[in-house]
């Protein structure tokens, strides 16, 4: 299992938490829309074949939704694949708070503070995107990082599920080939 830094002072920042009625009234779905162009979901070549069958289109490994809106967003602003607990929800949904610094320290990804719900709450990124911790690292790992943060611990190693690292850098590298693209 690949060791990364957790960095403290990232995981501490404020967020609301995805609950659904915050969802549907007030952020509306926020991290799943893009202001400078299509929603950049990636899907891994593991899961590329199950949203192919479902009638998505994939190109460059990234799903095609056509506008500045998550296909996956339903009327009320809630994702229709809502949950990390549910089956077949792409890896980079549920990984998509947080990202990895070229030094390999987990670090909440930038756009996520220019949300609604960064400093709109009570809870601590790693509280707020537990599932998501729980998915890189495993629960047993995501909850020994909770305690150490919990604690007041300062920056610390932890052990990332090697296929989580791996689709982690792979869903990042994905997005910066197609903004180069964009930009190109």
């Amino acid at each position: 299992m690949p060791t990364v830094k957790i960095s403290a002072k990232s995981a501490r920042q404020i967020f609301h938490g995805c609950e659904p009625e915050y969802i549907a009234t007030v952020c509306k779905g926020a991290c799943c829309r893009s202001s400078a162009g299509p929603i950049l979901v990636t899907l891994l070549p593991r899961e590329q074949q199950t949203f192919v069958a479902r009638g998505y289109r994939v190109a460059d490994n990234l799903l095609e939704p056509g506008a500045k809106r998550c296909p996956f967003q339903n009327g009320g602003n809630l994702c229709s694949l809502h949950g990390s607990a549910i089956p077949g929800k792409p890896f980079g949904c549920i990984a998509s708070p947080f990202m990895l610094s070229t030094k390999d320290t987990l670090i909440i990804r930038n756009r996520y503070r220019l949300l609604r719900c960064y400093k709109d709450g009570v809870l601590p990124a790693y509280r707020a995107f537990r599932a998501s911790l729980d998915l890189l690292f495993g629960e047993p790992e995501a909850e020994r990082i909770c305690a150490l943060l919990d604690g007041g611990s300062g920056d610390f190693p932890a052990e990332m599920l090697a296929d989580s690292y791996e689709a982690l850098r792979w869903g990042d590298g994905a997005k910066k080939a197609e903004a180069a693209t964009r930009r190109g």
